[in-house]
């Protein structure tokens, strides 16, 4: 319930926040995936994974165009496949992408 709830309210204030917004990829995001940049952003990243009970040993990103703090974020551990997330650093909220068409690392 509090996740429905979080979901909400962050789609009330970041109307690029919905799901649909990372099926336009291409037009939406970085064109590549990579690494987070060493320092504030990886540090970020790694903390909003933690704070939602994410472990991803491998993490690679795309940003949001022109914004600074959403990403489409791919983690990996022990090579399974990859499993995609939106993910507000400023807020620290994280939504899973269920969409068979997004382009994984």
């Amino acid at each position: 319930m509090l996740c429905i709830v979080s979901f909400m309210i962050t789609n009330s204030l970041n109307p690029k926040s919905s799901a649909s917004h990372a099926n336009d990829e291409n037009d939406k995001f970085e064109s590549t995936w990579r690494t987070p940049e060493s320092g504030n952003e990886a540090i970020k990243i790694s903390q909003t994974l933690s704070k939602n009970g994410i472990s991803c040993p491998e993490i690679l990103v795309k940003r949001a165009t022109g914004e600074t703090s959403y990403y489409l974020c791919a983690c990996r551990v022990n090579s399974a496949p990859w499993t995609i997330y939106q993910l507000w650093s400023s807020s620290q909220n994280v939504l899973r992408v269920n969409d068979p068409s997004l382009k994984t690392p």
